[in-house]
């Protein structure tokens, strides 16, 4: 069953999710496998017009993968799913563009106080300059549980 309510393929979400996810999974990819990624993603991140999101999201993608107490699931760039964790580090986003509307329940689950911090420190700038493109992150709600009604 899935954490969140959320589109739940790739193709679903709006540009700007999707630039960010294809961000982190080619980050990662090139982390796991020794790919030569930062120069397409500084190209990619450059032509969406983002270019000062680059760095930011290196130092957040290192701190994650450095001092994560446990292992967070980011897919290859060709996954048409998105993970749970996925979803938790775009709300980290989503709620420092929109405060009170996101979360940071991945950081507070999976960081130790110090790396915490850096790490927000670090979505805050990628949050600045995705919403400076107008590159907005919507917050990921939990899905529907069982006998739960929705409006349609």
């Amino acid at each position: 069953m899935r954490a969140f309510a959320e589109p739940s393929t790739f193709i679903e979400l709006p540009f700007g999710e999707q630039l960010m996810l294809w961000a982190m999974r080619l980050w990662m990819r090139g982390l796991r496998d020794g790919a030569r990624d930062q120069a397409i993603l500084g190209t990619g991140l450059k032509l969406a017009g983002v270019p000062a999101a680059h760095p930011a999201l290196d130092g957040l993608m290192t701190v994650l993968t450095t001092a994560a107490t446990a292992p967070i699931d980011i897919r290859c760039p060709q996954c048409p799913d998105i993970s749970d964790d996925e979803h938790l580090l775009m709300d980290v986003v989503a709620g420092l563009q929109s405060p009170g509307r996101g979360g940071s329940t991945l950081f507070a689950c999976r960081l130790p106080p110090a790396a915490r911090r850096s790490g927000m420190e670090l979505a805050g700038c990628l949050a600045t300059v995705f919403s400076g493109a107008g590159l907005m992150i919507r917050p990921r709600g939990p899905a529907p549980g069982p006998g739960k009604s929705t409006i349609h």
